[in-house]
C-alpha cells in the first residue's frame, strides 16, 4: 500500500432483514438479489474507492442482526472508522431499534469514536414507508453526533453517494490523528518526552 492509499473499517448493523447485505452487494457488485438470504456471523467484502487523489480501500464487514449473533457483532465495534446503523423505513420495529444499536457502539468501541451513519434502507417503497420525517429529527436529536440518510439498495439511489461521503469523513478523521502524532509543536503542548538512549 503506498502512501496514497488508506485502509478503512465500515460496519454494518442492524435488525436482520434490513438490508445490510443488499446494501453491500449493491454498492460493491452493483446487484440486488430478491432472493432474502440471512448473515450467519459476520461476512467480509472489500471495496476499492476513490476520495480526491486518495485510494480508499474499504472493509465492510456485514453483520447479522439476530439476537444470538450480537456479542459477535460487538466484537468488531472496536477499530472501525464507521459504523453504519441500517433500518427499514417500511419497519417500524427495525427504526426503535437504532437507539439501542447507537447505545451499544458508544459502550463497546473502547476508546475508538467512529463515525456513525444512521441508514433507512427500502425508500423506494414509497407507499409502505411507515418512518417519517419528524421520526427521524427527533432521533437525530437523541443520538448525539450521527447522521441520517435514506437509500435504496433495490434500485441503487443514494448507496454510492452515502459511502463516498463515510469515505471523506473518515479519511479527514485519519489525517487528523496523523497529525496529533506528526506534529512536534503538538506533541510539546500534550507533555511529551524525548528519551536519549546512553550505550555503556
Amino acid at each position: 500500500m503506498n502512501h496514497n492509499e488508506q485502509s478503512l473499517k465500515v460496519l454494518l448493523v442492524g435488525e436482520s432483514g434490513v438490508g445490510k447485505t443488499s446494501i453491500t452487494k449493491r454498492l460493491c457488485q452493483d446487484k440486488f438479489d430478491v432472493l432474502y438470504i440471512s448473515t450467519v456471523g459476520v461476512d467480509y467484502t472489500p471495496k476499492q474507492t476513490q476520495v480526491d487523489d486518495k485510494t480508499i480501500r474499504l472493509q465492510l464487514w456485514d453483520s447479522a442482526g439476530q439476537e444470538r449473533f450480537k456479542n459477535i457483532t460487538s466484537c468488531y465495534f472496536r477499530g472501525a472508522h464507521g459504523i453504519m446503523i441500517v433500518y427499514d423505513m417500511t419497519k417500524q420495529k427495525s427504526f426503535d431499534s437504532v437507539v439501542s444499536w447507537f447505545d451499544d457502539i458508544q459502550e463497546k468501541s473502547l476508546g475508538t469514536t467512529p463515525i456513525i451513519y444512521v441508514v433507512g434502507n427500502k425508500s423506494d417503497l414509497t407507499s409502505d414507508v411507515v418512518v417519517d420525517q419528524k421520526q427521524i429529527e427527533a432521533m437525530s436529536k437523541k443520538l448525539s453526533g450521527a447522521k441520517f440518510f435514506y437509500c435504496s439498495a433495490k434500485d441503487g439511489s443514494n448507496i454510492t453517494t452515502i459511502f463516498d461521503q463515510l469515505s471523506r469523513e473518515m479519511l479527514i478523521e485519519q489525517e487528523k490523528e496523523k497529525a496529533k502524532y506528526t506534529e512536534p509543536d503538538n506533541c510539546l503542548q500534550r507533555g511529551c518526552r524525548f528519551l536519549k538512549c546512553f550505550s555503556f
